[in-house]
């Protein structure tokens, strides 16, 4: 089970600020422990936008290094910034979720991203697209799911970042969700494939890290992570903000509902007993995640 941590504040300015902290702290551990390349995922959305922007601002903004206190001198005299003991081009970004458009369309994830995250310190080679908005999503997908192995060995990400939707969907992956692979004996999106319900061609497949597929609600191809990705971070920051979130918290919290019915609910599942998983939730809202 997650060991699940708060960060509360009404201003979203603090939350932002706090989210910076957070990002450095625990890049600081990943590369303490020896690691010489780090794997973060992001979700997409406009909620964390604004969280990528201040990262940004904040790790431009630094004009000395550490001090004896172990904080940077900044631009921003109110955002206090720990020391970084990486550098940030060791930092590879991937997307957990994206639209089917070009990486030039108003909604495309990577494109927003790039503009409010990239520049600077993180340049916008380090953050790897999923599409040209050009190519049959199966082809994307998989070519992105095979690059998500290569660079996150066992679909092992070191900081997964994931919004909450206000029908408890994370990622891409929305409340009853088609899902269009088979896996023998394996748990997907919270619904068990029975054998009588595997492909004939799918006995022996791998399983997915990333998928594309079809959204009814939304009448859209959607890419996104599976639940393989999310139960295996150990580093998990949620990003909850907008009081019409506190739904998704009840669903959550309702013993009744299935992940298949809140996929957020794979946030807090542990891949092993034997795994430490933290979850981190920067929210405006006042609640608790019982588990």
């Amino acid at each position: 089970m997650a060991e699940i941590k708060y960060k509360r504040s009404p201003n979203i300015d603090e939350l932002e600020n706090e989210f910076c902290s957070y990002f450095i702290n625990k890049m600081n551990g990943v590369f303490d422990n020896g690691k010489k390349q780090a794997v973060v995922m992001l979700s997409g959305g406009k909620t964390p936008l604004g969280f990528y922007k201040k990262l940004s601002l904040a790790v431009n903004g630094i004009i000395k290094p550490a001090g004896e206190n172990n904080y940077c001198q900044s631009e921003f005299p109110d955002l206090k910034i720990p020391g970084v003991n990486f550098d940030f081009g060791k930092i590879t970004f991937l997307l957990g979720d994206e639209r089917n458009v070009s990486e030039n369309d108003s909604e495309s994830n990577f494109g927003n991203i790039v503009k409010n995250l990239c520049g600077g310190v993180i340049g916008k080679k380090q953050l790897l697209p999923v599409t040209n908005g050009f190519e049959i999503p199966a082809v994307c997908s998989r070519r992105y799911d095979e690059l998500i192995k290569k660079n996150a060995p066992g679909g092992v990400i070191d900081l997964l970042v994931l919004g909450i939707g206000d029908d408890g969907h994370t990622a891409s992956l929305f409340p009853w969700t088609i899902y269009p692979v088979c896996v023998e004996n394996h748990l997907i999106s919270g619904i068990e494939i029975s054998e009588k319900k595997l492909c004939e061609n799918s006995r022996h497949a791998s399983i997915p890290l990333f998928i594309s597929h079809y959204v009814p609600r939304l009448s859209s191809v959607r890419f996104t992570i599976t639940e393989e990705v999310i139960i295996n971070a150990g580093n998990i920051a949620v990003i909850l903000t907008g009081k019409n979130k506190i739904r998704a918290v009840d669903m959550i919290n309702d013993k009744k509902l299935s992940s298949a019915e809140v996929p957020a609910k794979l946030i807090f599942k542990a891949a092993n007993r034997g795994v430490k998983k933290e979850v981190t939730f920067f929210t405006d809202m006042d609640f608790e995640i019982l588990f």
